[in-house]
């Protein structure tokens, strides 16, 4: 188990191929905190330099839409974060148990849509939305971004190409459809396990229609996962 001097950590949150999040008390004063850090000690100048812009980026959200810093802790050559635990947990946790009720799915989507509104007027991009970049409360309704390792899975058409096309505010879009496609369908619309074919299909296969899986859901929000999916990020909500 991790340790970091002055914390009593005894519950793994979460683990990614990137970072490593633990729960538990600050000594000297009991208060309730997450620690989140880098897996690896000793980061190469390329992983400290993606963790520390995550964190730049990602702090730039609205209070209600970020995670409540409370000090950073030397880790090796890098650093932990210290965070308020407030009891939310990665939204893959709750998705693990399969589709949402058709109202909290959207209820959790309209919060995440308008912290990236926040996040996005104030000039900056995700860019790296996933199921494990959103932390969830107990009960559903409030969500605040975090930084995990990526997930192809949720990564628009303009993000396979290297670099030839922008990459924006439209492209946290794109992962916002995947992320409510699998909120209501129990399943991302694409899941290759083979990279190359993954990417074949965000750039050129339409996703399948969600009601295939779920007949309930109703015609406007097909419309709008349509529209939040759409390969060119033209045709996404601009927005």
């Amino acid at each position: 188990m991790l340790t970091i001097a002055g914390y009593d950590l005894p519950h793994l949150v979460w683990e990614d191929s990137e970072t490593v999040t633990l729960r538990g008390t600050r000594n000297r004063d009991g208060a309730a905190v997450r620690v989140r850090l880098l897996r690896k000690p000793h980061p190469d100048e390329a992983e400290r330099t993606a963790w520390q812009d995550s964190l730049k980026r990602l702090h730039g959200a609205r209070h209600e839409g970020r995670e409540q810093l409370l000090g950073v802790e030397p880790f090796g050559a890098t650093e932990a974060l210290v965070l308020h635990d407030d009891g939310k947990q990665p939204l893959a946790q709750l998705l693990a148990a399969g589709a949402m009720e058709i109202g909290r799915a959207l209820t959790l989507a309209r919060e995440l849509a308008i912290v990236l509104t926040d996040l996005h007027h104030g000039r900056q991009t995700h860019g790296g939305l996933s199921a494990a970049s959103v932390w969830v409360d107990a009960a559903g309704q409030t969500v605040a971004l975090a930084h995990a390792a990526a997930d192809p899975r949720f990564r628009a058409p303009e993000q396979w190409d290297g670099g030839v096309q922008r990459v924006d505010a439209r492209s946290d879009l794109y992962a916002l459809g995947i992320l409510l496609h699998h909120m209501l369908t129990g399943q991302p619309p694409f899941a290759a396990a083979d990279p190359v074919e993954l990417a074949h299909a965000h750039a050129a296969r339409r996703p399948a229609d969600p009601r295939t899986v779920r007949p309930e859901i109703p015609p406007a929000i097909v419309a709008m996962l349509g529209r939040l999916l759409a390969k060119p990020a033209s045709e996404r909500y601009q927005t």
